[in-house]
């Protein structure tokens, strides 16, 4: 069925843009940003831009729908979720876990969990904390990951919990050990990006710490930094306000969530990003108060042995660090440049076509441009 939209010249400028410039200073670049989404608007639903000046000055842009069906636009404080952005948070929340004592970062993962992890193909092998966070663990997300993970259901929270899913998949007597969630490679000895890593990681916390992962998220990762509306699970927000998700065709999706949730369902908004990429520009500090020490923020972000581009859940692309995400309906990034005291954020609620994703990466060009 198709639909024309036919919309009076107020709401329409609205719906082209929805600026906000939260102080003045010497950002240039914002500008630009504008413009190629003002001249692409026909390529996504809705979108939430925002770059962080060395000044600290924050330029922020929403421009489309959060739901075009009911009209409701898209602003800095929309929640929508981020996909793998969230692994950003479970990098956060592990170097709290080692900063408070609970959690050692070269001791065996099996001595933070309730059951046994081991290596299809070297089950004699030790497999640390290290290794996990950093993608040198030798876990693989098989097609069956993908299948079990998926749970096409409206608002609902996962249908079992984080040990239930990964002693399926990484002990030997779990439903869904097999090979195929395994690189073959010993662990440690090379990187191989995998969603599974995050549970785990997840799972070591909500062990050591006697809370549930989204609780000490919120005690030890949102609060201090002030994402005051972010949360993991459908039960901690009002669904009916979530931004909702769209295919590559613009078609809207029924609401879904991800089982292995500390990988991808983090549910924030705009403004809470633009916290958590001043607190990265901080190197661990946020409003004047140390959230994560010197020590254990560098510590996150290093390059760890064998592990690539690979800090802890923290990429490196080239001079910058951070996360992309991509899931159904979903395409967002989120990069820091320490050196240059800049970060960007960059969120659609759309899966983007062959010409959206160029748009996306003539966007990328331009911020981190030189």
């Amino acid at each position: 069925m198709n639909v024309t939209w036919r919309l009076p010249v107020s709401l329409f400028l609205m719906v082209l843009s929805y600026d906000l410039v939260l102080s003045q200073g010497r950002c240039k670049i914002g500008p630009s940003i504008d413009t190629i989404l003002v001249k692409n608007r026909s390529l996504f639903v809705g979108c939430a831009f925002a770059y962080v000046c060395p000044s600290a000055t924050v330029h922020e842009k929403c421009v489309g729908f959060s739901d075009k069906g009911e009209k409701r636009l898209f602003t800095d404080t929309t929640q929508m979720e981020v996909a793998s952005i969230s692994k950003l948070i479970v990098g956060i929340a592990l170097e709290k876990a080692v900063e408070m004592g609970l959690v050692s970062l070269d001791s065996p993962v099996n001595k933070y969990l309730p059951f046994e992890v081991k290596n299809f193909y070297f089950p004699g092998e030790t497999i640390t904390v290290r290794q996990v966070a950093s993608h040198t663990a030798a876990f693989k997300d098989s097609p069956r990951f993908y299948w079990e993970t998926f749970q096409n259901t409206s608002a609902r929270n996962p249908r079992m919990t984080l040990g239930e899913f990964v002693h399926n998949f990484l002990s030997p007597q779990g439903l869904c050990y097999s090979r195929r969630s395994f690189t073959g490679e010993k662990p440690g000895h090379a990187s191989k990006y995998c969603n599974l890593d995050a549970s785990v990681i997840a799972l070591v916390i909500e062990h050591t710490s006697g809370m549930s992962f989204p609780e000490f998220s919120k005690r030890y990762v949102f609060d201090p930094i002030g994402m005051h509306r972010s949360a993991w699970l459908y039960s901690e927000v009002n669904p009916a306000t979530l931004s909702r998700l769209y295919t590559r065709n613009g078609v809207l999706l029924r609401k879904y969530t991800i089982v292995s949730y500390p990988s991808s369902t983090l549910k924030t908004t705009l403004d809470d990003l633009v916290k958590l990429a001043q607190f990265a520009i901080n190197n661990g500090c946020s409003e004047g108060r140390q959230v994560l020490s010197p020590q254990m923020f560098d510590e996150m972000l290093s390059v760890q042995p064998h592990a690539g581009r690979y800090g802890l859940f923290w990429i490196h692309y080239g001079n910058w660090v951070g996360h992309t995400g991509s899931n159904l309906g979903i395409t967002t990034r989120i990069c820091v440049n320490a050196e240059r005291k800049t970060a960007y954020i960059l969120l659609f609620n759309k899966t983007l076509t062959k010409r959206g994703t160029a748009m996306k990466n003539r966007i990328i060009d331009v911020l981190q441009a030189d």
